[in-house]
């Protein structure tokens, strides 16, 4: 008869392990340790798997530290036993020396750091001064000199119940950081709560990172920082936004790390439920319940500057994308060719509230809101479904609209790419909902009013051929109905070589990832005229194009290949007249 001990170890031997990405500059975590206090301290294995992740890291701020301190210091001031026995773990689990820092006890909490002390030095530490009383448990700020490079890092643990105003205080928080400690970098860092029915992450970011033109947030919505069956981004990083850093990740703990031994000790003391411990396979991520209810969310830092794949933003500029189509018809899409490359953690907004004379938004209509999870390459496209609201209600009209990209915030918004279709080119001031001046900075197609319409031209050119030809109205078609066109759904951009005139060009296909759109939809059209008209319109404030005919714009459709066969035949046969 096989023994309770041997099923064990037969159930542990099924945990697949994998390497997980290493990081080539200082590597930082942020992890919630759930309820962690003498109890989760005095099970061994739970202990050295703790131990096995922390050592992965450079830097980590830990948040949910629940033993009451009871004034012995016994590693240090304001420790207590729990903590030290990590720290003792960590540095039992590897070579390099772990030093500890601890905050006082805040609230019903304590929040904490290790740090690599090769690496780094201690310089101090304060509670943010929370006069107003917002916070159930203030964050607490950790200033190190790491390399040369001072980091002060916010360790923060919201309350669920009041997680939309104590988030809503972190522009408050940094602004005090950066009076109080002489850093290089600031960051706000740990279990916000702010996702699912505690924070609309949908809506409430838009005007909290508004009012940090300086910070940018590098975790992105879709992460899924929970241990459960649902998905919620609870931990996340705001960080200066001149850090570079490679996109924030989620670090699965069961994937990477041997649970064996927790496994195995957690179903012989009985602190594994019965009913994993008997399933068959085992559900690892259940097992990882016993370190905690949270992943670790990992960030590689490159505090000197030198990093080749960083995610820190490139400040985007007028010319930097182009729109290439629209559909006002229900329901509404557009596509935004990106002319740039975007970095991670960067957001894009589009509205179609009008621009006045003065540069400043008409505020009467919608905003949507797009953060890149990572590095977006030039070429890509962006649809309507990569975007969530921000604020108010995005509609275009089918009555004449335009429709404006952006950064930065409303009341001081850098201008992308912008078109109008209202029927009378740009007008001098936005004075309802369909008239807009031409955005400051751009120089953008004014397209005569229609429903749909979609760029036609050459969609293989280098950047400074596909901003020019997006901008020429005889490259565009329109259509009275959403059906009879087909947005773009790839370009090709095409890099001159430096070689000499008669070198070869080298030509980059943009790699599509889960963020940008990846196909589009293909429609039939009965006829050549329901297909495709001409547009006339004006590009820019003053220069005017029009077709006199609609062969050009069948032309450059033939060229893109989005006609039928017997269609481009026509076309030809046109041409060769």
């Amino acid at each position: 008869m096989i023994g309770l001990g041997l099923l064990l170890q037969l159930a542990a031997s099924q945990q697949i392990i994998t390497e997980a990405p290493a990081c080539d500059g200082v590597f930082l975590a942020t992890f919630n340790i759930q309820n962690y206090g003498e109890s989760k301290a005095s099970k061994s294995a739970v202990l050295d798997a703790l131990a096995a992740v922390i050592v992965r890291y450079d830097v980590v701020t830990i948040q949910e530290i629940s033993q009451m301190p009871d004034g012995t210091g016994e590693c240090g001031e304001n420790t207590e036993s729990s903590i030290c026995s990590l720290q003792v773990a960590v540095n039992a689990h590897s070579p390099r020396h772990f030093s500890l820092r601890i905050s006082p006890r805040i609230g019903d909490e304590q929040y904490a750091i290790l740090y690599d002390t090769t690496l780094g030095t201690y310089l101090s530490g304060d509670e943010f001064p929370d006069s107003t009383a917002t916070f159930s448990r203030p964050p607490y700020a950790f200033h190190l000199d790491i390399g040369g490079a001072r980091l002060a890092i916010a360790s923060t643990h919201t309350s669920p119940s009041t997680a939309s105003a104590e988030i809503a205080k972190y522009p408050s928080v940094l602004s005090w950081m950066e009076g109080a400690f002489a850093a290089d970098y600031y960051m706000v860092a740990g279990d916000f709560n702010a996702d699912g029915s505690y924070f609309d992450e949908d809506s409430e970011w838009t005007s909290i990172m508004s009012s940090l033109p300086n910070y940018t947030l590098l975790t992105g919505n879709d992460l899924d920082t929970t241990v459960s069956s649902s998905s919620n981004t609870y931990d996340r990083i705001i960080a200066s936004s001149h850090l570079q850093a490679s996109p924030a990740a989620v670090f699965h703990i069961e994937e990477h790390v041997n649970l064996s031994g927790v496994f195995e000790q957690g179903c012989a003391d009985g602190y594994i439920s019965s009913s994993i411990c008997s399933s068959s396979p085992v559900q690892w991520f259940e097992v990882t319940k016993e370190l905690s209810d949270h992943y670790p969310v990992e960030l590689c830092m490159h505090l000197n500057g030198t990093c080749s794949d960083c995610a820190a933003p490139t400040a985007l500029s007028a010319g930097d994308c182009a729109v290439v189509g629209f559909q006002a018809d229900d329901p509404d899409d557009f596509a935004i060719l990106l002319l740039a490359a975007v970095s991670g953690g960067q957001t894009i907004y589009v509205t179609d509230n009008g621009v006045k004379a003065d540069g400043s938004f008409r505020d009467s209509e919608g905003v949507l809101q797009f953060t890149a999870s990572g590095p977006l390459p030039v070429g890509g496209l962006l649809r309507r479904e990569n975007f969530t609201t921000a604020s108010g209600s995005f509609a275009l009209s089918s009555s004449g609209d335009q429709l404006v990209v952006y950064t930065g915030t409303k009341d001081r918004p850098t201008f992308l790419c912008a078109i109008n279709f209202e029927g009378t080119g740009w007008q001098s001031d936005a004075t309802s909902a369909a008239t807009s001046a031409l955005p400051p900075g751009l120089d953008a197609l004014a397209l005569d009013e229609t429903d749909n319409a979609v760029y036609l031209g050459n969609t293989s050119g280098s950047v400074e051929e596909l901003r020019l030809w997006t901008r020429d109205a005889t490259n565009w078609a329109s259509a009275g109905l959403r059906d009879q066109i087909t947005l773009p759904s790839a370009f090709t951009i095409v890099t001159p070589s430096t070689m000499g005139p008669t070198s070869a060009t080298t030509t980059s296909t943009s790699s599509m990832s889960t963020d940008i759109s990846t196909s589009a939809s293909t429609s039939t059209s009965t006829s050549a005229s329901e297909a495709v008209t001409t547009v006339s319109g004006t590009s820019g404030a003053n220069s005017t194009t029009s077709t006199a005919d609609g062969w050009p714009v069948l032309v450059a459709a033939a060229r893109t290949r989005w006609l039928p066969v017997w269609l481009i035949a026509l076309v030809s046969a046109r041409i060769t007249l």
